[in-house]
């Protein structure tokens, strides 16, 4: 039976949740809110899967990483998912490319301000809502068991989501080795509490007099850089700050809050755990800037045959170079290094339980003068 002695040690993923086959564990709310397995004990027959599977315990080693790992500066010839995307467009070609195979994509929507979660999407117009940055810990449900179906017919699969998630869906998928799987991890900065999103949107409901019913993480509206959040009220107004002029998103940054196993994350190293890994090349100086119009680049690494292959067959609807390792590190450390654990975490939880987040803003310095562009 899966027991978590040290919250560090489970990273949220679910894939217990997934392979149990008495359905006996259930995702849980913390008090920081970060969601953790907690099992029936009743209903539970130590069948020892939830313990196999876990990403956390049994750290993945991929055996197809490539000799020599590629890097990519890059970004969509198609001016339309360009716009639509959080840096370069590069996931919706990749997806694109199963789906012209009849095959099937997988990866994360947010509906509204609160639900993100896994979705399937088999048809190219449903790639929009798999668009975008979601700074929020998907819920994953049952979507590892779809997965390992849809390629049990066959079908190509493309699963995009953070490392941890890709290592999960291989733990999951056991000895099987499904050469018709492709996956794309996000270098992942970690993600934040739950709960104290939800205290911040309340704050900014409570500041306006009106309902948040949409946010949008990095709305390009006025460009790729720099990275805006924008928050979309129930009377059609909306309120845009740059991300460093928002508190949640400052705190977030400076890794006040994140979950705890994100600070000792695995899989934040070399070779990346997924085919292709994707991020935004925030300082990138290079050529690709010329025609880009601040519209978004992407850093791209291939770790693997099949991200070699995936790289491939998009590469002629893309604007592109190679870059070096060091070159891309440099601007994408959270490629190869996990995030540090603030020092004022402990502190923060403990006045998280009786303070409003303004309050908390302003003692852990992330207030900064909000300027509403819209």
């Amino acid at each position: 039976m899966l027991e978590i002695k040290d919250k560090s040690e489970c990273c949220g993923c679910e894939a217990c949740a997934n392979i149990c086959p008495n359905h006996c564990i259930t995702m849980v709310e913390d008090e920081e809110g970060f969601r953790y397995p907690k099992i029936d004990k009743e209903k539970c027959v130590n069948c020892g899967l939830c313990e196999k599977v876990c990403p956390i315990k049994n750290e993945v080693k991929k055996d197809d990483n490539l000799s020599k790992l590629q890097f990519f500066a890059a970004y969509s010839k198609e001016n339309k998912i360009l716009q639509k995307s959080s840096s370069g467009g590069i996931f919706s070609l990749l997806a694109n490319y199963v789906l012209e195979k009849k095959g099937i994509v997988y990866g994360v929507t947010q509906e509204g301000t609160y639900d993100v979660k896994f979705i399937r999407v088999d048809k190219e117009e449903e790639l929009e809502k798999l668009r975008g940055s979601k700074y929020l810990q998907a819920k994953v449900n049952n979507i590892y068991s779809q997965v390992i179906q849809d390629l049990k017919t066959d079908r190509y699969v493309l699963f995009s989501g953070t490392p941890c998630q890709v290592a999960a869906l291989y733990k999951t998928l056991g000895k099987n080795k499904y050469e018709k799987l492709f996956t794309t991890d996000v270098v992942c900065h970690g993600v934040p509490s739950n709960a104290v999103y939800r205290t911040y949107i309340a704050e900014m409901e409570k500041k306006f007099k009106k309902k948040v019913v949409a946010i949008k993480w990095r709305d390009k509206s006025y460009g790729w850089g720099p990275n805006r959040v924008t928050l979309y009220f129930d009377d059609n107004s909306k309120y845009t700050t740059i991300s460093r002029e928002n508190p949640f998103q400052t705190g977030f940054l400076d890794n006040i809050y994140l979950r705890p196993s994100c600070y000792k994350c695995l899989y934040a190293k070399l070779p990346r755990i997924g085919d292709i890994s994707l991020a935004d090349f925030w300082g990138y100086d290079g050529k690709l800037l010329e025609e880009n119009d601040n519209k978004g680049i992407s850093a791209i690494i291939v770790s693997s045959e099949k991200g070699a292959e995936l790289f491939e067959s998009i590469k002629e609807d893309l604007i592109w170079e190679e870059v070096n390792e060091k070159y891309l590190t440099d601007r994408c450390r959270h490629a190869y290094i996990h995030p540090e654990e603030n020092s004022e975490r402990e502190n923060f939880f403990k006045d998280f339980k009786n303070m409003k987040f303004k309050k908390l803003a302003r003692k852990y310095n992330m207030e900064k003068p909000m300027v509403m562009i819209v």
